[in-house]
């Protein structure tokens, strides 16, 4: 629920409750030592439709990130980083055809595929325990996003009737879903850090509120439950606390991808979303 209560904040706050002081409300009211942050990231990734007959073209994205961030002292060498952001990316298979003849000269792009152009926007929350030692640090994390995506499709008149009617589902107007992430980040000085990670991202093709909202409270309670859990860890042993805040916490918001593939809503009974799945590299600037 930390990404609803964001989402709140932005909302009401500048129109309700204006601060003469944005930096020091910020900090007040997150309780750290926030900073502004700008990210730009790029990622080859993998669309895909459970029970879908034709296949998709890879895809290339491109992101950027804006928001506070916060990376203080934990436990003994241990640190943690906190950030809040908007966040805008887009996708294309054009993109992604660039990026597989870089990766594999050799590769050959199928004309039967599923063409896919993406754009998306939203707000995120990314949180990680790791290690600095001197000016370097590397900071394992976990980071999940409310998204809101247009998506176009260019396909053959090959594709069968039952594919074209799942794709027609996810076109045309603004869709809602949810993107999960785990990596790590290294940090080479105070104010500049590279990152490398994977997402996975769900798109509805329609949006119940009942059901997505009973999924996204039980998947918002057992992540809690297990980032409580994990960093009860980090306290008590700062050598391999912060390794396993990456392996549960992951393991937790990638289960709960994973199951949403086939049911969009799951456990409640519900037809499978469109995913994508994407590896990125970054770069991020703390000022």
């Amino acid at each position: 629920m930390d990404l609803i209560y964001f989402l709140y904040f932005l909302i009401i706050t500048p129109v309700f409750n204006p601060p003469a002081d944005w930096d020091a409300y910020i900090n007040e009211e997150w309780g750290g030592n926030y900073k502004p942050f700008i990210d730009a990231d790029l990622g080859y990734g993998f669309p895909g439709y459970e029970n879908f007959n034709s296949t998709f073209s890879s895809i290339g994205t491109a992101g950027l990130k804006m928001g506070y961030t916060s990376y203080d002292q934990s436990e003994a060498f241990v640190y943690k980083l906190d950030e809040k952001y908007l966040f805008g990316k887009y996708a294309s298979s054009d993109a992604g055809e660039i990026l597989a003849k870089e990766i594999n000269p050799f590769n050959d792009t199928h004309a039967g595929d599923i063409n896919t152009t993406s754009w998306s926007f939203g707000i995120g929350r990314n949180v990680g325990y790791g290690y600095k030692v001197g000016p370097f640090s590397l900071i394992p994390f976990n980071q999940n996003q409310l998204v809101f995506s247009g998506t176009r499709f260019s396909y053959p008149d090959s594709i069968n009737q039952d594919d074209i009617e799942l794709l027609n589902q996810i076109e045309g107007d603004t869709r809602f879903g949810l993107s999960t992430e785990g990596g790590a980040e290294f940090n080479l000085a105070k104010t500049i850090a590279v990152r490398a990670s994977f997402e996975g991202q769900v798109i509805y093709p329609r949006f119940k509120f009942q059901s997505w909202f009973g999924s996204f409270a039980l998947q918002s309670i057992s992540t809690n439950l297990i980032g409580i859990f994990s960093e009860s860890i980090v306290r008590s042993s700062p050598l391999f606390g912060p390794i396993m805040y990456l392996i549960l916490k992951n393991a937790i918001t990638f289960a709960w991808f994973y199951a949403m593939k086939s049911e969009m809503y799951w456990p409640v009974t519900s037809d499978p979303p469109f995913t994508m799945e994407t590896i990125k590299l970054s770069a991020s600037f703390t000022f």
